[in-house]
C-alpha cells in the first residue's frame, strides 16, 4: 500500500490497495525487465503451469497469468488516474515486481508516488500505459507463450472496462473517467495504429437487461476444470 493513496482504496478497490508500494518502502525481489524476458517469462509460466494446471493447455494456462498480471496492475494504477487524477510511472525500466510461489504477479513497486496529472486529452493520459507497459509485456508475452495478442489486449481491456465503469459508477462522469471511455470507444490511436483497447467489453441486451461480454475469448475453457467464464462471448457459452 502507497500511503499516499490509502483512501482510494475502499468499497469495491479495497482488495486492490496492496497490489502498489514503493520501492523505496519495500524493496522488490525482481527488475521489472523481467516482464519482457523471454527466459525469466518462461520460467514463471512453467512454475504457474506446474503448480496450479499440471498438463493443461499452455495458451490458456497463459491467459490466466495474463490475467492475474493485469489484475496486479490496472485497477491500482487506474484507480489512481481516475479518482486522484495522478500520474505513476509504470514503465518496465521504472519498477520492480514481486512474484509469487506460483510465479505470477504479486505485487508491482514504484519507483516514486508520481505527480498531479494534466492531460490535454484520453491519449495524453493513458498512452504512457499503454506504450510503457502493456505493449512491450504483451508483445514478450505472446512470443514466448503462444497465445495470440488478441487474447492478451482482451485481457487488459476486460480489466479497463471493469474497472472504469465501477469508478464510473462510484464518482460519476470525472474528466479522467470521461477520458477512458473515449479511449476504449475510439478505433484509432493518434498516430494511426490500431487501439488495442477498443471496444473491449460489449454490453448486449436481450431483453432481461444488458449483459456484460467480452469481445475476445480468454480460452479458460481450454481448461477443463474451468470451463467458461461469465463473460464469455461464445455461443456454446450464453444461456
Amino acid at each position: 500500500m502507497i500511503p499516499a493513496f490509502a483512501s482510494l482504496f475502499s468499497g469495491d478497490l479495497a482488495v486492490y490497495g496492496d497490489r502498489f508500494a514503493l520501492a523505496s518502502d519495500l524493496a522488490p525481489s525482481s527488475p521489472g525487465s523481467d516482464l519482457v524476458d523471454p527466459g525469466r517469462l518462461a520460467e514463471l509460466l512453467a512454475r504457474f503451469a506446474s503448480r496450479r494446471y499440471p498438463g493443461a493447455d499452455r495458451r490458456a494456462v497463459a491467459s490466466l497469468w495474463a490475467k492475474q498480471h493485469f489484475a496486479t496492475l490496472l485497477p491500482p494504477v487506474l484507480a489512481i488516474a481516475l479518482l486522484a487524477e495522478h500520474e505513476v510511472d509504470v514503465g518496465i525500466d521504472a519498477i520492480g515486481c514481486i512474484f509469487s510461489d506460483e510465479g505470477v504477479t504479486q505485487s508491482i513497486h514504484l519507483r516514486d508516488a508520481g505527480k498531479p496529472a494534466a492531460p490535454a486529452d484520453a491519449f495524453q493520459r493513458f498512452l504512457p500505459l499503454m506504450d510503457g507497459h502493456l505493449v512491450p509485456v504483451i508483445t514478450a508475452f505472446a512470443a514466448v507463450s503462444g497465445v495470440s495478442r488478441k487474447v492478451l489486449w482482451s485481457n487488459a481491456g476486460n480489466m479497463v472496462d471493469f474497472i472504469v465503469r465501477r469508478v464510473e459508477q462510484a464518482v460519476g462522469a470525472r474528466p479522467a473517467v470521461e477520458d477512458a471511455l473515449t479511449l476504449m470507444a475510439t478505433r484509432r490511436l493518434p498516430d494511426g495504429r490500431p487501439n488495442p483497447l477498443f471496444d473491449p467489453v460489449r454490453y448486449p441486451d436481450d431483453g432481461g437487461g444488458p449483459k456484460r461480454v467480452r469481445k475476445v475469448c480468454c480460452i479458460r475453457y481450454l481448461i477443463p476444470e474451468l470451463g467458461y467464464c461469465s463473460t464469455c462471448p461464445l455461443p456454446e457459452a450464453r444461456p
